[in-house]
């Protein structure tokens, strides 16, 4: 079975001009390890040494030391970050969405023989970006993989990464899977001598500043096989997130022990465990983050 997803990332054309990048034109710098991807809202560069992302936006939103994984039922978890080469290319596309440049990265040298390939479409006069990973196992043809989990972008304490908001209010949104039980979105918030706080968001999240409506919104774009979940940590600086995966393959339960919101019926009310995709290689559906003024115009 192969399906395939893409998570985007996206930045609204009202606050473009604010990005201290002059110039509508794309340009794609090389420096030592690293590869930059840069437009008139938005800048990826991708540390060719590590395999790490960085990302940051017109509007002030950053995110330092992204990765991606999938989780393999044979040879368990595999991040980018483990894999020894990171080989990267740039390319241009044109789509139904417009163009741009297209960010490829191959990562590959693990015990597993797992090929994670990361593709980014940067687009030249739009304020998103969307990625996505493959898993390979081998050379694509004969041998077989099988996952429940794959995340095309990942915000992990261990890789030290972090996303940050800027701002003076900070909010994360907490959605539910449905409103079958009318369950209630969240706004978090971060709040001086409370502890920090978590949970799971589903399909689509914002990290925005209550203030200006400017912030960043991650979720899926299209859904077939795969359920995506966005799980979430704040850290204990006020508009930092120092934990945050999407993730297709998500299953939860509901829990009456919980309150609605924070777990008693706000997921997917699943009794098992997510399916799994099998095949040479395993692919995720359409996903997204995004970044830009007003978020919630965009919903």
């Amino acid at each position: 079975m192969s399906k395939f997803k893409y998570l985007w990332l996206f930045t609204l054309a009202s606050v473009l001009y604010c990005f201290p990048f002059a110039s509508l034109a794309q340009q794609v710098d090389r420096s030592g390890d690293a590869l930059m991807v840069r437009s008139e809202g938005s800048a990826v560069t991708i540390n060719q040494k590590t395999g790490r992302l960085d990302f940051k936006f017109g509007n002030g939103v950053t995110i330092d030391n992204a990765i991606a994984y999938v989780r393999e039922l044979s040879s368990g978890y595999l991040a980018t970050t483990d894999c020894q080469l990171h080989q990267v290319s740039t390319d241009t596309f044109s789509n139904a969405a417009g163009k741009g440049i297209r960010l490829t990265i191959r990562h590959s040298g693990n015990a597993a023989r797992i090929t994670l390939l990361q593709q980014l479409l940067i687009y030249t006069d739009h304020p998103y970006i969307f990625a996505n990973l493959t898993a390979i196992k081998g050379d694509g043809t004969d041998e077989e993989m099988e996952t429940r989990e794959i995340c095309a972008l990942a915000v992990l304490p261990k890789e030290k990464a972090l996303l940050v908001q800027p701002g003076a209010e900070p909010r994360l949104l907490d959605v539910p899977f449905d409103n079958d039980n009318w369950t209630h979105i969240l706004e978090r918030r971060w709040e001086p001598g409370k502890p920090a706080f978590n949970g799971i968001t589903y399909e689509f999240s914002s990290v925005y500043d209550n203030n200006s409506f400017s912030g960043i919104v991650f979720g899926s774009l299209s859904h077939d096989f795969w359920k995506t979940g966005i799980a979430y940590h704040s850290g204990k600086t006020t508009g930092q997130v120092d934990s945050l995966s999407v993730t297709d393959g998500v299953a939860t339960p509901d829990n009456s022990a919980l309150r609605p919101e924070y777990g008693g019926n706000d997921g997917t009310h699943d009794h098992a465990v997510h399916g799994t995709a099998k095949g040479p290689s395993v692919h995720l559906v359409r996903d997204f983050p995004c970044c830009g003024r007003c978020p919630q115009n965009f919903y």
